[in-house]
């Protein structure tokens, strides 16, 4: 292994977590990094499902702290998503690699495409004892929790949009509940993963310091007109990466 890769997934973690925090969809930079690093894909999203863990553990902290929601009124979503985690980690083991490294790219290219479709949802938002209703709740973690398991970039984004839609709630309380139930998805799956095998420690733990010091920055962060500038050179950044892996894989 050279030596400046682990320099190159410093880097991409900090621009990972800078991003996460302020667009989301960190995962999308990072699962490509680990893939050039000449990881087999299983081995690849093994490790950047423990470093997402810890990159998303801190903003999971605060946003609790803050007490925008009700946890143990959400249980029950968390436990479906869990399932689903453990469903859709335990399903990937048993994908060919080299066929899922032909589809990880398509993958990647439409969470690009959603990602950049705006989102103009406004609600009035909850109060704090609100309770969801448990059917939809229970499908929808499961679901989200299974995708997270069995792949996991633009999952948070995917939570925030479910939270907004089905559930009414404002922008800041489906942020928060989205990164609580993405944490505890991925660090379930970074277990199972780690069970079978699929984690490579160094480049995972290089990738995880570089995301949690990038989440930092970019939750303090204080630029004027940010947003506006990161997403779209994002998006073309993600979008040259999959082009990339399409053309190697194929």
């Amino acid at each position: 292994m050279h030596h400046y890769l682990y320099f190159f997934l410093l880097f991409i973690g900090l621009l990972a977590g800078y991003i996460d925090a302020i667009v989301g969809g960190g995962g999308l930079l990072t699962l490509p990094a680990l893939l050039h690093c000449g990881l087999s894909p299983h081995t690849a999203l093994g490790s950047n499902k423990l470093a997402a863990s810890f990159g998303v553990l801190s903003s999971t902290l605060v946003y609790l702290r803050k007490n925008i929601y009700n946890i143990r009124l959400w249980l029950l979503i968390l436990v479906a998503s869990l399932i689903g985690a453990v469903f859709g980690t335990v399903t990937i083991h048993f994908v060919n690699a080299d066929w899922l490294m032909k589809v990880i790219p398509f993958l990647l290219i439409f969470i690009v495409i959603y990602m950049a479709i705006p989102k103009n949802i406004h609600n009035k938002g909850q109060p704090f004892d609100y309770r969801p209703a448990k059917l939809k709740g229970g499908v929808l973690g499961f679901v989200l929790g299974f995708y997270d398991g069995i792949f996991g970039p633009g999952t948070g984004s995917f939570w925030t949009t479910a939270l907004l839609y089905f559930f009414k709630l404002d922008l800041l309380q489906a942020t928060a509940i989205a990164k609580l139930m993405n944490f505890a998805s991925n660090i379930v799956a970074a277990i199972i993963f780690a069970c079978y095998g699929s984690i490579n420690y160094p480049l995972a733990f290089v990738l995880l310091l570089g995301y949690v010091g990038g989440s930092y920055l970019g939750a303090h962060a204080a630029i004027k007109h940010g947003r506006k500038i990161i997403k779209p050179l994002f998006l073309i950044v993600v979008t040259a990466i999959a082009v990339k892996l399409l053309i190697q894989a194929w």
